[in-house]
């Protein structure tokens, strides 16, 4: 599992404006996303960050980068949501962020 790559395909992905998420990344969501993609490290992580901070969005797209790097086939991943609205906005994020991506936008769900 190389964090590197993860970390790469994270960048590479296409924002709602086109630009690329490593293009527009703050350093404290590069440093979150390091972080998170850290294989040699802890497995369990808390992002708390103000209205703006491009939480659902971050958390989309390294869900994605997981599991088309990280995770074994077959994977699931979980996260958590207030409520059914923000869960709503996280799978349109992903379902945004796979969009461009050719062979990953049939495999985020509906």
């Amino acid at each position: 599992m190389d964090s590197r790559r993860a970390l790469d395909i994270l960048g590479l992905m296409r924002l709602e404006d086109g630009s690329r998420w490593a293009e527009t990344a703050a350093d404290f969501q590069k440093a979150n996303a390091a972080a998170i993609l850290d294989t040699t490290g802890p497995q369990q992580h808390w992002i708390e960050l103000p209205r703006g901070g491009r939480k659902t969005t971050d958390i989309a797209g390294l869900m994605l980068a997981i599991l088309l790097e990280q995770a074994p086939p077959m994977a699931r991943l979980y996260v958590g949501a207030s409520d059914q609205e923000q869960a709503q906005e996280l799978i349109d994020a992903a379902r945004g962020l796979a969009a461009p991506m050719t062979g990953v936008r049939g495999r985020v769900p509906r």
